[in-house]
């Protein structure tokens, strides 16, 4: 449930599983990573590309301390076809520590910093920081609803650099929505990231996500996904998949899903994918003051001005086989009259692929259009006839 509701099944179906981009997760360790079999991989050539512990002064060993990591890190490269499978299983990754359980003092704020120029150095695209900071062991650092304002936490004002330097932001919004309103954690109300509720299985607010607004009246979070019983692997158990509550374990999805969006669409800018993320929420049309624009999913984000613009029927027709295979005609069946059709295909990116003009036989029930030279993919396809124009989709596999 939690890859089907973000449309990870149809972004690796499109051949998007994060291969080339570098994904950064700063997070308390990393625990029996190269051992585990559905995070073996990352021990290949090229797929952990740097690690520091800056809780231990910057050292590069992180393959150990608090699992929590761990967890994290296999929601969004677990490798297991048969298991648990994420959502960017070929991407690189950058592993660093910057949480220290035993403790919680600003300092740990100051880690998050020295990751993230760390990370900038090693060319990361994404960082997720299923961190949250609040209250501390020393109550005179903790902060007050007025300093989440984006421009006071020392750790909200790192995210938002790395973001203008280019860098995707994902972060949870923090386990203290049994506050209320006004709850998120740094730093998740930093300006120019993604911020990550929690969903229960039934899709209704986790009673411990946080939600803003942010002191300075945004949304937040900008996103959610399934953090209630989120299936994860758990390093205690020799790999097996284990379930986890928060918003720590909602993030590292979207991460996954931003991550593989992002090579699909390489020159896309920081700023058009956060906001094709945002807009692929299915809350987009009713923004929620608890849930932001919903759950964000690859379909509606990749395929934006299809799926957007997508289907239009003044008859109801039918497409089929659907998907379509190589070799295989398009057939589509018309409760009209009409015989003389003008028909479009677009592609993912909204581009006009295939046109022509057709005639429906003498008693034929239906159209065949061959689509043969169309990639694998999801098209839209225009009729248009004396009934008007009618729009659908359909799967070229």
């Amino acid at each position: 449930m939690q890859n089907s509701l973000l449309g990870i099944p149809v972004m690796h179906a499109e051949g998007f599983r994060g291969e080339g981009m570098r994904v950064a997760v700063f997070d308390a360790g990393f625990p029996g990573v190269l051992e585990l079999p559905n995070l073996a991989h990352l021990g290949g050539p090229g797929r952990i590309v740097g690690t520091r512990d800056f809780v231990s002064g910057g050292q590069a060993e992180v393959f150990h301390r608090h699992p929590h990591g761990t967890q994290v890190l296999s929601l969004i490269a677990s490798a297991d076809e048969e298991g648990l499978l994420a959502g960017a299983p070929d991407a690189s990754y950058v592993l660093c520590i910057t949480e220290d359980v035993g403790s919680e003092y600003r300092i740990e704020e100051f880690n998050w910093l020295l990751a993230a120029e760390y990370a900038d150095s090693l060319g990361v695209d994404v960082i997720n920081s299923s961190l949250g900071y609040w209250d501390f062991d020393d109550p005179r650092m903790d902060y007050r609803i007025s300093d989440m304002d984006g421009q006071t936490a020392l750790i909200t004002r790192a995210a938002a650099l790395a973001a203008k330097k280019g860098i995707l932001v994902v972060t949870s919004a923090g386990n203290y929505g049994g506050r209320g309103a006004q709850s998120i954690t740094a730093p998740a109300d930093a300006a120019g990231i993604i911020s990550v509720g929690a969903l229960t299985r039934s899709q209704e607010r986790a009673i411990f996500s946080s939600f803003g607004p942010t002191a300075d009246g945004r949304t937040k979070p900008e996103v959610v996904a399934i953090g209630e019983r989120v299936a994860l692997t758990r390093p205690g158990l020799q790999g097996t998949i284990g379930f986890g509550n928060g918003t720590s374990f909602s993030a590292p999805q979207v991460a996954a899903l931003a991550a593989g969006l992002w090579q699909a669409l390489p020159e896309t800018s920081l700023d058009t994918l956060i906001q094709r993320l945002l807009d692929s929420g299915n809350l987009v049309d009713r923004v929620s003051a608890e849930l932001g624009f919903g759950v964000p999913n690859f379909e509606r984000a990749y395929f934006g001005v299809v799926t957007h613009v997508a289907e239009k029927e003044l008859v109801p027709i039918t497409l089929f086989p659907n998907p379509v295979a190589q070799g295989q005609v398009l057939q589509v069946r018309i409760p009209t009259d009409a015989r003389q059709f003008t028909w479009r295909i677009w592609n993912s990116l909204g581009q006009e692929v295939l046109a022509g003009e057709v005639e429906r036989g003498i008693g034929a029930s239906t159209l065949q259009l061959a689509v043969e030279p169309l990639r694998a993919g999801i098209y839209v396809l225009e009729l248009e006839g004396s009934a008007g124009t009618v729009r659908k989709k359909f799967i070229k596999q």
